[in-house]
């Protein structure tokens, strides 16, 4: 009997152990007791080594525009070296579609969806904190000859980085929010063509681009090779400089038209190859 009772005191010592172990190694639970994000997405390297991390997520864009409420985690490090992990995820709520990016650690989060500016698309950031901006994305957008997919695609990105850059903060690198900025402004235009519901739907059609459009549109951009990803995410990054939390307080950005002169002369990332 005493054998027994050791025996049975032991096996569950070590069972225990083997299920803390496994909470630890596969990172749910983190050597000190916190528990810590698992990241399906890892900012990390060179520009050359993010851009091929983003060029591949065109089936994690997918996945969260067809599952509204599914998250997936970014983790990148800021300059100041500390592990940040983003929650991205695609909602559509009372007829209301939007992205929503969360920082696990703090809790804050920003929701970037379409709104209307007069008669152009705009982006519209809404932080837990209260603060609200709208970036116009187009100006004139009644001159639809001057008006292309690919010239939407570039100012609304520039849209999506400048309002991240705020939220974020200047302690991550440039490149980096420009990444995530790709990354969540794809999934913007891929989840209001899936859902069907917000303006910019409408603001397609007048234009003459219907969904298949739109989305074999965004396939090419992640469908190029990873030196043209790499040249959006870039020009994309080289805008934000001016305009990184630290300006913004002494400039009248909100009031600019800002993006309707944002331009990529390399045109190529609309255009797969082989």
């Amino acid at each position: 009997m005493f054998f027994e009772i050791a025996l049975s005191k032991i096996a569950r010592v070590f069972l225990v152990g083997a299920i803390l172990n496994l909470l630890v190694s596969s990172c749910i639970l983190s050597p000190d007791g916190k528990r810590e994000a698992k990241s399906d997405i890892i900012l990390s390297g060179s520009d050359v080594q993010i851009a091929s991390v983003a060029k591949a997520q065109w089936p994690t864009i997918e996945y969260l525009a067809d599952n509204p409420g599914k998250e997936k985690i970014i983790e990148f490090v800021s300059d100041s070296g500390k592990k940040i992990f983003l929650a991205l995820s695609f909602q559509n709520k009372n007829g209301e579609q939007f992205v929503n990016a969360r920082d696990i650690e703090s809790g804050r989060s920003v929701r970037i969806s379409f709104v209307r500016d007069g008669i152009s698309p705009a982006l519209n950031f809404l932080y837990n904190d209260g603060r609200s901006f709208t970036y116009k994305i187009l100006d004139g957008a009644n001159k639809a000859a001057e008006i292309s997919l690919s010239s939407l695609f570039t100012a609304g990105l520039g849209a999506a980085a400048i309002g991240l850059a705020v939220w974020l903060g200047a302690s991550v690198g440039k490149f980096v929010i420009a990444t995530v900025a790709f990354l969540a402004f794809n999934l913007m235009m891929l989840g209001v063509v899936v859902a069907a519901g917000s303006f910019i739907v409408s603001f397609f059609k007048t234009m003459g681009w219907d969904g298949e459009v739109i989305v074999n549109f965004l396939k090419a951009v992640f469908a190029n090779v990873v030196e043209e990803v790499e040249f959006i995410i870039k020009n994309t990054a080289d805008i934000l400089g001016p305009f990184l939390p630290k300006k913004l307080e002494k400039s009248s950005f909100f009031n600019l038209n800002y993006f309707s002169n944002i331009t990529i002369s390399r045109q190529t990332f609309c255009c797969s190859r082989p």
